[in-house]
């Protein structure tokens, strides 16, 4: 993603009528101008989140993915730290 493609993201984004990006596409801008980030893959299961998890390496991060949910941590959807499938 270049920063044309940022533009058009955030064009798509308003066109929409939100008010908010989701932590995707935060992770698409922020690469796109350089910044380095830790590694990132959504899971749509449990046993996925394992796989990707064993595949990037402990510890993690596990966070909710859902566009109706801005405040993960107000739900309860962040969990740091997590040292092992279990």
């Amino acid at each position: 993603m270049d920063q044309w493609s940022v533009r058009r993201l955030i064009d798509q984004v308003l066109a929409e009528g939100r008010l908010s990006i989701g932590d995707f596409e935060a992770r698409e801008i922020m690469t796109a101008y350089g910044l380095r980030i830790p590694k990132s893959e959504i899971a749509k299961t449990p046993a996925e989140a394992v796989e990707i998890a064993a595949k990037i390496g402990y510890p993690v991060v596990l966070k909710i993915a859902s566009p109706d949910i801005l405040h993960k941590t107000d739900v309860g959807g962040v969990k740091v730290g997590l040292r092992s499938a279990s």
